[in-house]
């Protein structure tokens, strides 16, 4: 059992760390940005019409830096329509339904590239989803500074890498390794 909650870990670092890195931005209009800032704005705000009015007060409690995160969210909820707050709401549950396809796509990718098998795939699935649920509660602790959280969730991620090896052989870390270094080369490629 033990192994299976580290293997959860590592593998949720893994995806965690992936999707952590820095996106670097680009003056060439020719390179395709493939990276999207993970808070999803922008689908978040699809069809949804914004007077000029509401987007002249969202401005202006976005750069109120008196206000925590809790008031300014409190705040712009107040600015929109109870449509508005519908078409937001149906939009993030489609958001959620996509990333979660995607993550189930890339998981079924790692598992056929690595070769395996489907015992090892539920224990890394389990780790991920232990490590995720880490990483959540971590979040929604108010109580910690942003330091704090930083080394916390270094934490986290060690363990989770730790957890990973006593699922995978020796070559399949290997693998997972190359595979790493390849998708950090197609990232770098795209942000030249």
């Amino acid at each position: 059992m033990k192994k299976i909650i580290a293997l959860s870990f590592a593998f949720a670092a893994f995806t965690f760390a992936a999707s952590a890195q820095e996106i670097r931005k680009t003056t060439d209009p020719k390179v395709k940005q493939e990276h999207k800032h993970h808070g999803g704005h922008k689908e978040m705000m699809k069809g949804i019409n914004l007077s000029d009015a509401q987007k002249s007060q969202l401005k202006s409690i976005k750069e109120d830096k008196s206000l925590t995160k809790e008031q300014r969210k409190e705040k712009m909820n107040g600015v929109f329509t109870a449509d508005q707050r519908s078409a937001m709401a149906k939009n993030k549950t489609e958001m959620q339904a996509k990333r979660k396809e995607m993550h189930e796509k890339k998981a079924k990718e790692m598992q056929e590239k690595l070769g395996l098998s489907n015992d090892q795939a539920a224990k890394l699935k389990s780790q991920r989803e232990a490590t995720h649920q880490q990483m959540k509660a971590l979040k929604a602790d108010q109580s910690l500074t942003k330091e704090q959280k930083k080394e916390k969730i270094k934490t986290i991620k060690a363990a989770a890498n730790e957890q990973r090896k006593t699922v995978l052989t020796a070559d399949q870390l290997k693998k997972m390794d190359e595979m790493k270094k390849e998708g950090k080369g197609k990232y770098r490629k795209l942000s030249k």
